[in-house]
């Protein structure tokens, strides 16, 4: 709780300090018709005043109504008269074989021709007495999922990746003609 004493002791320190008596200086407020530019104040900080050196008449002559003139085109060049022979020339092609043995057994797959661009078609003739089971993929050419090549039959196949074969299991080794064609862009 407050005392009056207290409160009495806080009124007299401020009512006895009065401040002190200053000067304010009277503040200037005309304004200068040169400089006076309402929409940025009348304080130029630095910039040229442009109100001064402002063209009236250019002005005038801007906003006239004017018709446009635009730039016209050149005339366009004849064209040349070109005839056609012929939309497209044929490609020539020569063809080219290639006869290889191959050899497969019943235990790995072997590859028989390998991967070739150019290689339009392969026969593969199987010289042996058993089946051989061939395929694009090593681990697919077995009796399993492999395409069988009967005994003394031929294949063909109009492929350009690699062939693998495997023989029977109950076969030995086994002999297999090959036949390659190419077709060559002479």
């Amino acid at each position: 709780m407050v005392s009056a004493t207290t409160l009495k002791g806080l009124n007299d320190r401020t009512s006895s300090t009065k401040p002190p008596d200053r000067q304010i200086p009277e503040i200037d407020h005309t304004v200068e018709e040169e400089n006076f530019r309402p929409y940025l104040g009348n304080v130029d900080h630095g910039a040229p005043v442009r109100s001064k050196d402002y063209n009236t008449e250019l002005d005038d002559d801007m906003n006239e109504d004017q018709l446009v003139h635009f730039d016209t085109e050149p005339k366009p060049v004849e064209p040349v008269p070109v005839y056609i022979v012929s939309t497209s020339q044929p490609v020539q092609t020569q063809r080219s074989f290639r006869a290889i043995y191959a050899a497969v057994s019943a235990g790995q797959p072997a590859r028989i021709v390998g991967e070739h661009l150019a290689r339009s078609r392969v026969r593969i003739y199987n010289s042996g007495d058993k089946t051989v089971w061939i395929s694009d993929d090593p681990s697919t050419a077995n009796p399993l999922s492999g395409f069988p090549i009967g005994a003394s039959t031929y294949f063909e196949l109009n492929t350009i990746n690699s062939i693998y074969g495997q023989a029977d299991t109950d076969a030995d080794t086994i002999g297999l003609r090959v036949i390659e064609e190419f077709d060559l862009v002479v």
